[in-house]
């Protein structure tokens, strides 16, 4: 402009050359406020950007927390379980602490039968049925380490009945226990 102001007749006029001052001034300015302009939208679509990523994380973190809630659930749910089931063990654990009635019930025939053929097998024995009856009780319980037959502990029912089912047949066969000292 400077180059035009100059070829245009009487263009040493104050007011041109004030005139193409300002133009460049303002061309500059406009220059600049496009460049800022430029780096304020950059700004702004890295905002928006910034502003989605945070969206997402947001979206992110509702979603783990209702995950993690979830999972508290089943937890607290399996704690409860697992209270029940120990409070059913342990009731289980009392109840074959001992043997059962009902193998208690099957000892209790199985030394009777003993008892019975101890007695037809040698009828002129000197002991009474009381004594027989202490003798294999006494063998059982020292063979099983307890004070009263019924204190085994039902688990071991399997092998009270082998031991009560060995001595029925030694008692069958003849093989009778020797007398043992009572006191």
């Amino acid at each position: 402009m400077e180059a035009s102001a100059s070829t245009i007749p009487g263009s040493h006029d104050l007011r041109v050359i004030a005139l193409s001052e300002q133009i460049e001034t303002l061309s500059a300015i406009v220059e600049l406020m496009q460049v800022h302009q430029a780096a304020l939208l950059a700004e702004g679509s890295a905002m928006e950007a910034v502003a989605a990523n945070q969206q997402e994380l947001m979206t992110q973190t509702v979603i783990i927390s209702s995950q993690l809630d979830y999972v508290v659930t089943l937890l607290e749910g399996l704690v409860g379980r697992e209270v029940t089931t120990e409070t059913r063990v342990a009731r289980i654990d009392e109840r074959t602490a001992h043997l059962t009635p009902q193998h208690a019930h099957y000892v209790r025939e199985m030394v009777d039968r003993i008892v019975l053929e101890i007695d037809r097998r040698s009828p002129g024995r000197p002991l009474t049925y009381a004594q027989v009856y202490a003798q294999v009780y006494g063998r059982l319980k020292r063979h099983f380490r307890v004070a009263k037959y019924d204190q085994v502990s039902d688990e071991r029912f399997e092998e009270v009945k082998t031991w009560l089912q060995e001595e029925w047949r030694r008692v069958r066969s003849d093989t009778l226990p020797e007398q043992e000292n009572l006191f």
